[in-house]
Order: C-alpha cells, then sequence, then structure tokens
C-alpha cells in the first residue's frame, strides 16, 4: 500500500483540498491521497472544488502518483458525476451504488503509472456480458468520461485473457468517447491500447502511428510518468521496424525521466529494451550484464514473477546465442515455463516453447523441434491471432524443413514460407524481406 495522506473532513477538508490543488508540490507529488468526506466538497462554493479536481485530472499524476479514493453517500453521487464527470468512475461507483442504495461507495481516478497487480482473469462470458451492459448506456446516461474509463479497464481484460479483436474494439469506443469531451489522458489511454493490439496483430506502421499519437498527448498535458512508458513502448516499436539509433534515443529519454520520478521498475524496463538493443547489435555480454545486474534485481525485490519469468527467458535467448545450450534449456525448462503455466499466461507459455524448440533445433533435434512447434506453438498463436509470432513460428518450422531433408520436406517449407510472406508483406513488417531471400536462396521461387 502506497503512504496515504487522508484530508480532513465537512467545510475545513474541502479548503484543504483547494489549497492542495493550488499549492502542492509537483515535483514530490503524493504517494495516494483520500477524500473521506466528498459531500463537502459538492456542498461548498457550489461545488467549485470538484470542478477544480475534475479540471485536474489531466495532470493529476503530477500532484498524486497513486491512487486518489473519494468517498461519498450514494444519495449525493449523481451530483457528483455531473460536476466531476472524469473522476466519477462508473464500474467502481455507479453500479455499485444501484445495487446497494444508501452506501457510500468510493470512486478512484485515473493511476499514473501501470496497474501494479493484475486482476483475476474473468471468463470471455464474463467479459462479453460487461461489454453488453456498457453498449446499453446511452451517451448522455453516464459521464463519457466514466463510460470511456469503463470500457478502457473491459479493454485490458479483454487483451489480458488474449481476445484482440474485443481488446481494439474496446479502446476504440473508449476513444471515440473520451474524445468526444476532450478527456485527454483517456484517448491516451486508449491509443496506447490499442497499440498493445497492433504489436500482435500488426499492420506496424499503425502500431508506431498510435504510440506517436499517445505519446504527443502524454507531452501536451506535461505528464511525465506516462511520457516515459510512452517513450518506452515506441522505442520497442522503432526499434523492431529497424532503426535502432532512433530507437536508442527514445528509450534512453524515458530512462532519464523514470530516474527522475524515482520509479525503479520503469527504469529497469527501459533498460531491458536497451539490452534488446545489444542483442540484436551481437554485443552479448552487456546486454547479459543488463538483465542479470539491472532487471532481475528489481523483479526480485517488487515479487513480479511474472516480469521476473520474462526476463529470465530472454536470459536463455543470451545464452542460445552464446552456445551455451544445456543452461538456456535449463533454465527455460525450470525457471520460465512453470510460471507462465502456473499463472495461465498461454501467449508467453507458447513463445517460451517456442524458445525451447529453437534450443532443440541448435542441437540438431529437428524432428522433436518440429513436433513442439506444430502441436503446442502454431496453434496457439493462431487461436490468440498473434500474426506476428505465428509468422515467425511458420519460418522456423520452414528452416527445419529445409534442414532435415525429409521427403515433403521442401513442399512443406514452401508452403509456410507462402503463408508467412503474405502475412509479413500485407503487415509491411521488416521479416518480409528476409523471408523473400529465404524462398530465393532455398530455390523456392520456382
Amino acid at each position: 500500500m502506497p503512504e496515504l495522506r487522508f484530508f480532513g473532513e465537512g467545510a475545513d477538508g474541502a479548503e484543504e483540498v483547494a489549497r492542495f490543488l493550488a499549492v502542492s508540490d509537483r515535483i514530490h507529488p503524493l504517494a495516494g491521497a483520500v477524500i473521506p468526506d466528498g459531500v463537502a466538497l459538492v456542498d461548498t462554493g457550489g461545488g467549485a472544488v470538484v470542478a477544480s479536481l475534475n479540471m485536474a485530472r489531466d495532470v493529476l499524476g503530477k500532484l498524486i502518483r497513486g491512487p486518489l479514493v473519494l468517498v461519498i453517500a450514494a444519495d449525493r453521487a449523481a451530483e457528483l458525476s455531473g460536476m466531476a464527470p472524469d473522476l466519477f468512475d462508473v464500474r467502481a461507483a455507479t453500479l455499485e451504488i444501484a445495487s446497494v442504495p444508501g452506501d457510500p461507495a468510493p470512486t478512484f481516478a485515473l493511476h499514473s503509472a501501470e496497474t501494479r497487480d493484475r486482476p483475476q482473469a474473468r471468463s470471455q462470458a464474463e467479459l462479453q456480458a460487461e461489454a453488453a451492459r456498457l453498449r446499453a448506456f446511452a451517451d448522455d446516461e453516464i459521464p463519457a468520461g466514466s463510460l470511456a474509463d469503463a470500457w478502457l479497464r473491459l479493454g485490458r481484460a479483454f487483451l489480458d485473457a488474449a481476445e484482440l479483436g474485443e481488446a481494439r474494439a474496446a479502446a476504440e469506443e473508449a476513444r471515440r468517447l473520451a474524445e468526444g469531451v476532450g478527456y485527454t489522458s483517456g484517448v491516451g489511454d486508449a491509443l496506447a491500447l490499442e497499440a498493445q493490439v497492433l504489436e500482435q496483430t500488426g499492420p506496424a506502421e499503425a502500431w508506431e502511428q498510435a504510440l506517436r499519437r499517445a505519446l504527443v498527448l502524454r507531452r501536451e498535458a506535461g505528464d511525465p510518468a506516462w511520457t516515459a512508458v510512452d517513450l518506452c513502448r515506441l522505442g520497442r516499436a522503432v526499434a523492431f521496424l529497424g532503426r535502432p539509433e532512433e530507437a536508442e534515443g527514445l528509450l534512453r529519454e524515458a530512462i532519464g525521466l523514470f530516474e527522475k520520478l524515482g520509479e525503479v521498475r520503469g527504469r529497469a524496463v527501459a533498460l531491458g529494451c536497451i539490452a534488446d538493443l545489444l542483442e540484436r547489435r551481437g554485443q552479448l555480454d552487456e546486454a547479459l550484464r543488463i538483465r542479470q545486474q539491472e532487471e532481475l534485481p528489481v523483479h526480485e525485490r517488487l515479487g513480479d514473477v511474472r516480469s521476473r519469468a520474462v526476463t529470465l527467458g530472454k536470459v536463455a535467448d543470451i545464452y542460445h546465442a552464446q552456445g551455451r545450450l544445456d543452461e538456456a534449456q535449463r533454465l527455460l525448462e525450470r525457471e520460465v515455463l512453470p510460471v507462465h503455466e502456473r499463472t495461465g499466461a498461454v501467449r508467453l507459455r507458447a513463445i517460451t516453447l517456442g524458445q525451447i524448440a529453437g534450443v532443440l533445433q541448435a542441437r540438431g533435434e529437428l524432428d522433436k523441434a518440429l513436433h513442439l512447434l506444430e502441436r503446442e506453438v502454431l496453434p496457439v498463436l493462431d487461436r490468440l491471432g498473434d500474426i506476428r509470432s505465428k509468422l515467425c513460428c511458420e519460418t522456423n518450422m520452414a528452416i527445419i524443413h529445409l534442414e532435415r531433408h525429409a521427403p515433403g520436406d521442401s513442399e512443406a517449407a514452401a508452403e509456410l514460407l507462402r503463408s508467412a510472406g503474405r502475412d509479413a508483406e500485407r503487415l509491411r513488417l521488416p521479416e518480409a524481406a528476409m523471408i523473400r531471400d529465404l524462398r530465393r536462396n532455398a530455390g523456392l521461387d520456382r
């Protein structure tokens, strides 16, 4: 729990909140805040304090880095939602108030950093039911900012459940609502969510464009925390698209902002992206040092099991590149794969199995590697709609067929490369040129 500041109650509490908004220290924002008497904010000065708090939402990350908890009696909630539509949370308050009349309910403002704890996964039926409920609201029935927030939360839940089409649709609806009322940070959040989907499905240009639009909004709002996050995301995208120098500049800027904010997790993630660049350049020792000395200690100290497993998977990639195949396979099978299986991370499990297949291929165990990719990896990526990872898997399978030289391998390789090439060309991915070269060098263009 963050160290929460509790404001007072009644008129004195409302004045205290007003003073905080007027003279707060934006260099050292509060870790979190609780306003226990929301009614006083509504009643004081005709709701002027609530209006000020609502107007501050796009810069709230400068004032309060963690949660803002505002408590108000249910019978006054409608007044609050009218005066502060962007602060009013449709899921935490509106629906709860409707089912439990008379009880106070908290409303939460936007967090300025990424969610730390993943909510418990919900079934597809539950997510679809919530989407139907949100669609039933008329545009003027719930404040647009609140409804945009609800769609954003639902979109992230769809993304966690690997429902990529639903996640993008939710993000687009959130963006439509947020743009309609000038809710700048909501538009930025929606664009960032769209980019997360586009990273897996393409097209690559749309992925980069969404991130650039989000970054412009973060800079305009003067929000350093989200600016740093989006700089990091854009750096990863630009690196993937083959512009490593530009990517490094973006990542270094993100690291500087994370350091000013004291955001150790964000700094570790950005350094991990730098390690990705170093690995592509062949600077394996320095990439490994960053993974082991800069990234892993942070994830372990914070108890972030999933991020630790992902980083260990990247350590295994470096071991593989260094020819340390026993160490790579042992790390993947004993440290990485069990975590993704235990946490239900279906996509990460498939990616890890693909890494194990790569180690088996390097050992010359081609039948085992091909079996793993055919049975455990490709069907999962296809089902999830992760086109980018799927075409990479198809390409790897084609390479194994070409290395094996068994009857029918040449035809199978040609078909796999045709499928991968179509997707890479359609999405304008850098892999398209590599696949064309592979087909030509293998004599499969005839």
